[in-house]
């Protein structure tokens, strides 16, 4: 446990080095800024035929239970 700190300092100091290596080489470019309306445009469409449905028969099921727990209630 003595080297410990010791080694992970050297190992932090290389991957600091490696990253400002990396910053200033001119062949990595950065990636390209896509605003949420794209994202949801995107995505969105894919996505929101599926929750639609499971969001609605949740609701209906949660008012299914309620009704039938009432009744019970009424029964007893």
């Amino acid at each position: 446990m003595v080297g410990g700190a010791r080694e992970a300092t050297v190992v932090l100091n290389k991957a600091v080095d490696l990253m400002h290596q990396i910053r200033m080489d001119d062949e990595t470019f950065e990636l390209p800024f896509i605003s949420l309306d794209q994202i949801f445009a995107v995505f969105g469409s894919l996505l929101l035929p599926l929750f639609v449905p499971i969001i609605k028969n949740a609701v209906l099921e949660v008012k299914r239970y309620m009704r039938l727990t009432q009744a019970k209630q009424h029964s007893l």
